[in-house]
């Protein structure tokens, strides 16, 4: 028996091939749009913190280089313990504050970079800015006047006084050894910051009052990583807390150092850019008559800021010392800090109880780099 196959027609089988291509090709570009659409409207990744801080670090050294040829001069440069780093200039002497002001804001908008706080010096002396590149802080530049005279004084006339510079060594409290003694003992108007509740807190703040030093606090804050030493639980201030508890907490340090002068922040980083909790921090200080001196250890800290509107005595770090452990890039971190005071007045520098900065400051103390800046206390400086 023979099967019979219909045969179709060349026509149909050509029909049915071109409707498989054209059904391929509007799949094909259906998915091309459809991928097109998730790759352009879905949101990116952001980038990492430690990108946008490197980008950004990149940028503000471009811009950097840029002020130099537009006339300002560079004083000096440092790199904070998270990576961001803060550089001085000097205005040019033709110019103005003002001027200055323009310059700077323009030059940073084209570069990508954004102006996060700006803080301006009394008696348009300068101003500061903190920088930030996509909301990533990258670092603080600050804009020096230099002073200078609208008449050059007679050789009868009384020498000006000296430009001031506060050296406040952090950390005492830990330990009882040579380095620490050693400090004690230098000939100078040295401001020593102890951290309540260790072992030594309570002795070296008596031995510091009998050798004439300054004491203040080294109150630990929370630091954005949460890292903090043992010791110091009932002591550390957290965003997490009360106002009650950070009063108390704050009463506990006042009872535990009670000829400290002023209070710093030890750490901090993540504390002291809360307003609300640093605003409670000041009204405390201002209640016990107290000074603040803002370590700067995040850019992000606003408490300078707020305890000049609380009109409480206050004054930022220029200069870390010692970030490095090495005697001569400590060295120059005090060149550094001894320019700015030349130009500015004053300048605070912190440093710690290493044998690298007691060694350096020895140094300075014996040499001539003081012929004509003075050492003082913080509370001389303070306003």
């Amino acid at each position: 028996m023979r099967v019979k196959y219909q045969k179709k027609s060349v026509k149909k089988i050509e029909r049915r091939r071109q409707d498989e291509k054209r059904l391929t090709f509007l799949f094909v570009t259906i998915v091309s749009i459809f991928a097109f659409i998730l790759l352009y409207y879905l949101p990116k990744a952001a980038p990492s913190r430690e990108i946008l801080l490197h980008e950004g670090k990149g940028l503000l050294s471009k811009t950097r280089l840029q002020f130099v040829t537009s006339g300002f001069k560079e004083i000096g440069m440092d790199t904070a313990p998270d990576g961001q780093i803060s550089i001085t200039f000097e205005i040019p002497e033709n110019r103005d504050a003002l001027w200055a002001f323009s310059v700077v804001e323009s030059r940073l908008k084209a570069n990508q970079l954004t102006i996060r706080k700006t803080i301006f010096m009394a008696d348009r002396r300068g101003f500061n800015f903190y920088v930030n590149y996509f909301a990533q802080p990258v670092g603080v530049m600050t804009f020096l006047r230099e002073e200078k005279p609208l008449i050059q004084p007679l050789p009868s006339v009384t020498v000006p006084e000296k430009p001031q510079l506060v050296v406040i060594i952090d950390d005492f409290g830990y330990s009882d050894n040579e380095v620490i003694h050693g400090f004690l003992e230098l000939p100078a108007r040295l401001t020593l910051s102890i951290i309540p509740g260790h072992t030594f807190s309570k002795w070296v703040a008596e031995i510091a009052q009998r050798k004439r030093k300054e004491v203040i606090i080294h109150m630990p804050m929370e630091p954005e990583n949460g890292n903090y030493s043992r010791g110091e639980d009932n002591f550390i201030l957290k965003t997490t807390l009360t106002p009650d508890e950070v009063e108390s907490r704050l009463n506990l340090a006042y009872d535990e150092l009670p000829t400290a002068a002023g209070l710093n922040n030890h750490m901090g980083s993540l504390f002291t850019a809360d307003s609300a909790m640093m605003q409670i921090v000041v009204k405390s200080l201002r209640k016990k008559g107290l000074y603040f001196i803002d370590s700067m250890t995040s850019p992000k800290s606003v408490g300078y800021e707020i305890a000049q509107k609380n009109g409480l005595p206050s004054a930022m770090r220029t200069v870390f010392l010692d970030n490095k452990r090495d005697k001569n890039e400590i060295q120059r971190q005090f060149d550094k800090a001894i320019e700015i005071a030349r130009r500015s007045g004053k300048a605070v520098v912190i440093g710690h109880v290493y044998p690298e900065t007691l060694s350096a400051l020895k140094a300075l103390i014996g040499g001539d780099l003081l012929l004509d800046v003075e050492i003082v206390f913080a509370s001389e400086i303070v306003s």
